[in-house]
């Protein structure tokens, strides 16, 4: 099945620079950061199976509940958490 995650999103100035980012959402949004993500993973530990990469990805998030009931983890994804449970 199709894996559902949230991501952390921008509305306006999303750094100290004054140029505003556009919103958007869906799958075609998700992709890209979930799988720069993974790869940042295996780039740690290259011996990971894919569904190993998956549940680390999937058990290393933070809960929004706003994402409850509608995505899949019902959590936006962390790198930080997901690279650091590596250690």
């Amino acid at each position: 099945g199709l894996l559902s995650t949230g991501i952390p999103n921008c509305n306006g100035p999303c750094s100290q620079t004054s140029e505003v980012y556009k919103s958007s959402m869906g799958t075609s949004m998700a992709t890209p950061v979930v799988s720069g993500l993974a790869a940042l993973i295996k780039s740690a530990n290259p011996s990971l199976s894919n569904q190993q990469i998956k549940s680390i990805i999937v058990n290393h998030g933070i809960d929004v509940d706003s994402l409850r009931d509608k995505v899949q983890s019902g959590q936006v994804i962390n790198a930080k958490l997901a690279v650091e449970s590596l250690n």
